[in-house]
């Protein structure tokens, strides 16, 4: 009797992880990222890891992304969010360029997750003189497509914001 419920149970856990995975399977076929998830296979990559990596992505890009974050002294899951969503390499060389500010490697990996280009560097640098933490640095560049973000905190400045309220106002305004 035990060991009958023993293989029913373990039956049920299969079926549900079996499922669990279905469920995520169809995430992604549902978002255009099949052909970025086939492709996760030889990545050694979770499922979740490898839906998160491929969610919405139209090509292989974000594969291409965690390949050339090889080295990078990065965990998998911090490639898999440094990559997921990637149209180009721009991640990898924003986190590149980002090397040698003083930034944490989560830091570094969110101010360059959704980089497409070098302006989230150049607003960081930029944002330098201004009395902002270093997390404030990275929320306000994270997203920066142009140099907006750094005009809009010197015209935010004396208008009777606080520096986060500055920083969420100011927060890829050039989109």
């Amino acid at each position: 009797m035990v060991h009958t419920m023993k293989k029913i149970l373990s039956l049920f856990i299969g079926i549900e992880l079996c499922l669990h995975s279905l469920f995520m399977i169809q995430e992604v076929k549902s978002s255009v990222g099949i052909e970025c998830f086939g492709k996760t296979l030889y990545y050694g990559l979770s499922v979740k890891q490898r839906v998160a990596l491929c969610k919405g992505s139209m090509t292989d890009a974000p594969l291409r992304c965690v390949d050339f974050a090889a080295g990078s002294g990065l965990s998998t899951d911090q490639k898999v969010a440094l990559c997921q969503g990637a149209y180009t390499d721009a991640p990898v060389r924003c986190f590149e360029n980002s090397l040698g500010k003083g930034l944490t490697l989560d830091q570094q990996v969110k101010l360059c997750n959704s980089a497409a280009s070098s302006y989230p560097n150049q607003c960081y640098d930029s944002s330098g003189g201004m009395s902002l933490s270093i997390d404030q640095r990275v929320v306000l560049c994270e997203c920066a497509k142009s140099d907006e973000p750094i005009t809009c905190m010197w015209k935010a400045t004396g208008i009777g914001l606080t520096l986060d309220q500055q920083v969420r106002l100011c927060t890829d305004s050039s989109s």
